[in-house]
């Protein structure tokens, strides 16, 4: 409508709409700036008609269902039904891909526990929410999806101008990495950069600096213990399985901890503990050993096979797999659990303290 705003590239640019025809708007620029191709157009002003999903998105879902990827990102999602058309539209396609919801909308913010209950993963779209939104909100409402996303067991994601100075200089801000610092300690569990390697001078750079602070926030941030409570609806048993992993590594002082999973559910509610010794991903499939690369602190690892081999024969795997890595010696203590399905005859979920034993030579 006359009067509204529209706004390119993350507000860089703004325009006001001062005529309205039957197929275009004429606006005039209030605050001009360089405009590149394939930039992002937010309405913050108006309530758009149309759906998240598009026929241009469609046609990227079938190449990805085509390609195997594992995650596909939904941008612009304002409610739970939003993420359930794509849904469907996978299942139509045989896909197995995991959603991730974009976070940019202050209808997604509105209706956020529908969406974090209806996605595998978020994403903290900050660039969008700081034009949909009043920006001194941006930071708040960035802690309040971590936290609902730990609550509900589920991945997030921290996105947009984590580095931004770095698309044109070879540093960083002190401000910035601060910032990446910050989500590290909210909880994140994956940092994602866009223009710095996107269209920035300095890609590699940027890589490096990113992952110098969250290790330098990580190997700090261990030291912090916070409790976790997962409220994770239909996989209570799994959140009950986690939660004691999690506690009896720590009473026990385990070397590492290797959960068996047929899912990765097992994994990915554990990562929410944020237990502070290494933790293997064992996945019989390589859809779920994939998409646990996304679960902060796990090391997903393939053990092809199935689910039919028994406690003893995993134990015997088990051991084999610490010792190579180095992540415990013969003699050691660790935690070993089974998510429900693991293991053929265990359908509920076993955690073993085991000591392991030395691998025999071939």
């Amino acid at each position: 409508e006359v009067g509204h705003t529209v706004l390119i590239n993350d507000g860089a640019v703004q325009l006001r709409v001062v005529e309205k025809t039957a197929d275009a708007l004429v606006c005039e620029c209030d605050v001009p700036g360089e405009i590149g191709t394939r930039k992002g157009l937010s309405l913050p002003d108006t309530n758009l008609r149309q759906e998240s999903l598009t026929e241009t998105d469609l046609e990227y879902v079938r190449w990805s269902v085509a390609q195997g990827l594992d995650y596909i990102a939904l941008s612009f999602v304002r409610r739970a039904a939003d993420v359930e058309r794509l849904r469907s539209r996978l299942a139509e396609m045989q896909g197995q891909c995991h959603v991730v919801s974009k976070i940019e909308t202050r209808h997604a913010v509105t209706n956020l526990d529908e969406i974090i209950a209806a996605s595998d993963a978020v994403i903290v779209a900050r660039g969008d929410l700081g034009v949909e939104m009043d920006l001194a909100t941006v930071p708040r409402i960035q802690k309040d999806i971590t936290h609902r996303c730990h609550r509900a067991g589920k991945p997030v994601i921290v996105a947009t101008q984590m580095l931004q100075s770095m698309v044109e200089s070879s540093t960083p801000t002190r401000a910035e990495v601060s910032d990446v610092a910050n989500a590290v300690f909210d909880g994140a569990d994956a940092l994602l950069l866009s223009a710095e390697t996107a269209v920035g001078r300095y890609p590699d750079a940027a890589i490096r600096m990113l992952h110098r602070v969250a290790a330098e926030t990580e190997a700090y941030d261990q030291s912090l213990a916070r409790p976790v409570e997962i409220c994770a609806g239909t996989h209570r048993v799994t959140a009950a399985l986690a939660r004691a992993v999690a506690r009896i590594a720590n009473d026990v002082d385990a070397r590492s901890v290797v959960l068996w999973t047929d899912t990765g559910y097992l994994p990915r509610l554990a990562s929410k503990h944020r237990l502070d010794r290494p933790v293997i991903g064992i996945a019989h499939c390589d859809a779920a050993w994939r998409r646990m690369a996304l679960y902060y602190g796990i090391t997903p690892v393939l053990v092809p096979g199935g689910g039919g081999a028994d406690v003893e024969d995993r134990l015997s795997q088990a051991d084999q797999i610490v010792q190579e890595r180095g992540l415990a010696s013969p003699g050691e203590m660790i935690i070993v659990a089974f998510g429900p399905r693991a293991i053929t005859r265990l359908n509920t979920g076993t955690v073993l303290i085991h000591t392991v034993n030395p691998v025999a030579a071939s």
